[in-house]
């Protein structure tokens, strides 16, 4: 972390990522690296990749360099949206980006240049990252439901039966929805 309180590349968010995995610093210092690294991802451009691929237009694209990118964002946006749950807020809003999310495939395809996504179905490097991005998505929205219930006169900390029954549909689809390598019945 350079005296700006930014992370300069690619490479040194991967390396913040590591060390929030890893997990041994204290939880205000791991909370500090995840804001960083939210904040030089953005300043990077990586929460607008869109539907990034090389082209003809561009072919030193580097599918590789590209889908890193996708795949560090995407960490980013998990890491954030779950840890809304002890925070009650999240920095990263769904409307305010639009990378994609990453590909189906495996490292070894990118490496040959292949774009082409495989079966859900087929377990790859990315099948985790994809279902840890859809219950993500279930937490913030369960923390969105929370705040507006609070804004409402409603108790934060308690869930309202209305509300329960929509998670509870949303976590019931997600959990049909799992590849069957990680199904609860496989």
């Amino acid at each position: 972390i350079r005296d700006s309180f930014s992370l300069g590349s690619l490479t040194a968010i991967q390396t913040a990522i590591l060390m929030i995995l890893d997990g041994r610093d204290s939880p205000t210092y791991l909370r500090m690296l995840l804001r960083i690294s939210i904040q030089t991802s953005l300043d990077m451009g990586l929460h607008r990749l869109g539907s990034a691929m090389p082209s003809s237009k561009n072919p030193e694209d580097d599918i590789i360099h590209i889908e890193s990118g996708v795949r560090i964002w995407w960490y980013l946006v998990v890491k954030d949206w779950c840890s809304a749950q002890r925070e009650g807020a999240y920095t990263i809003h769904p409307s305010q980006m639009t990378t994609r999310k990453p590909l189906h495939t495996t490292d070894a395809r990118l490496a040959e240049g292949r774009t082409d996504e495989i079966s859900r179905d087929e377990y790859c490097e990315t099948s985790y990252t994809l279902c840890q991005i859809e219950l993500a998505n279930i937490i913030r929205e369960s923390i969105d439901l929370r705040n507006e219930q609070s804004t409402l006169g409603g108790a934060y900390d308690v869930i309202s039966p209305n509300n329960q029954k929509l998670l509870h549909v949303k976590l019931e689809t997600f959990l049909g929805d799992l590849p069957p390598f990680y199904r609860l019945d496989s």
